[in-house]
């Protein structure tokens, strides 16, 4: 006898997944998709913490620390002390999330020593651009990720060289991202 997919039940991770998307379906019916935010759908679905819109999370696998089993990236997160809320730290927060939960499914404990870093460049004219950036170590005695003394830093002044950089670094990042 054939098992059809009609017939088998889902998975506990099916289900939340089914659950968040009605929750964002609720909420774009309810607001619009441009008024809702992803704070707006996480707290719907009991995901933040301390009574903010953000979610907390273990910073050694990015798991939601109100829901096991659900990892949080980029914005939604509450942000640990000075790190920044860009694409690139989204994109190092996925990565750290993905190795952690590889490591959980083999039966192995994620990274203790975890290292992330961040750079965003912005454009403050047609042809000149500024960045910032930083590196962020877990910090096992207060669970959360703090800069590395003397790894952050700013552009010392707008310039076109920075452009050139920044055009690399955006496609390098898109490519990264989304394939």
């Amino acid at each position: 006898m054939a098992v059809t997919a009609q017939d088998a039940t889902p998975s506990k991770g099916d289900r939340t997944r089914q659950r968040l998307l009605e929750i964002a379906v609720k909420r774009f019916a309810a607001d619009g998709y441009r008024r809702t935010s992803v704070s707006d759908i996480a707290r719907d679905a009991g995901l933040t913490t301390g009574g903010t819109h953000w979610c907390g999370v273990d910073w050694l696998t990015m798991e939601s620390l109100a829901h096991k089993n659900i990892h949080v990236l980029g914005d939604a997160t509450l942000s640990a002390p000075a790190m920044p809320k860009s694409g690139h730290m989204a994109n190092n927060q996925g990565k750290l999330a993905a190795a952690a939960i590889i490591e959980l499914m083999n039966g192995r404990e994620p990274n203790p020593h975890p290292v992330i870093a961040n750079t965003c460049y912005s454009f403050v004219s047609d042809r000149e651009v500024i960045h910032v950036a930083s590196v962020h170590r877990f910090d096992p005695e207060h669970k959360t990720m703090v800069v590395v003394p003397g790894t952050s830093g700013v552009s010392p002044a707008r310039s076109e060289l920075e452009a050139t950089y920044a055009w690399g670094w955006a496609q390098n990042i898109w490519a990264d991202t989304l394939g």
